[in-house]
């Protein structure tokens, strides 16, 4: 009887590991399923970003631009605009949904979540200088243009005055 005690023992506690074990196995597969939907979305996200050739945008911040520059910017600031900041916004959501179910989840959790953010913050600081340099150059075209329409004016009083 004691030996069928010992031997109900060893079993119920090698099924318990087993299922233990077995749990957490499907603990992590759902925490990693749910992940790869979050690293789909960054491989996109890295997609866009690599359509814009952020080192040909710096360069223009340190010369003179002409229309062609400024089409460049602009359409930079509308692709982050369009493409990149829904996708951003998408990834968040989808990674507040994800509930880490054990200590080593909620690490690699967090440690993923800073480092989104943190791109997340870099990409929209690339895009608020975009826009403000674009502000930038369409300001300096309305003083140019008003520059012209007084030098015009006093060309003309000038011719009317002589």
């Amino acid at each position: 009887m004691r030996k069928f005690l010992i031997l109900s023992m060893v079993i119920i506690i090698i099924m318990s590991l087993y299922a233990c074990s077995n749990e957490e196995q499907i603990d992590y597969k759902s925490f990693d399923q749910e992940m790869q939907k979050v690293y789909k979305i960054t491989e996109n996200i890295e997609l866009e970003l690599s359509k814009i050739n952020l080192v040909e945008i710096s360069k223009l911040f340190d010369t003179e631009v002409d229309k062609n520059d400024i089409k460049k910017l602009k359409a930079t600031e509308r692709n982050i605009a369009e493409d990149i900041e829904p996708l951003i916004e998408e990834r968040k959501t989808t990674l507040k949904n994800i509930k880490p179910n054990n200590k080593e989840q909620k690490k690699l959790y967090q440690m993923y979540e800073e480092n989104v953010t943190d791109v997340d913050n870099t990409i929209q600081d690339i895009q608020e200088y975009i826009h403000a340099y674009n502000k930038i150059i369409s300001s300096n075209e309305i003083i140019i243009s008003l520059t012209e329409v007084i030098d015009s004016a006093k060309k003309k009083e000038k011719i009317l005055s002589i």
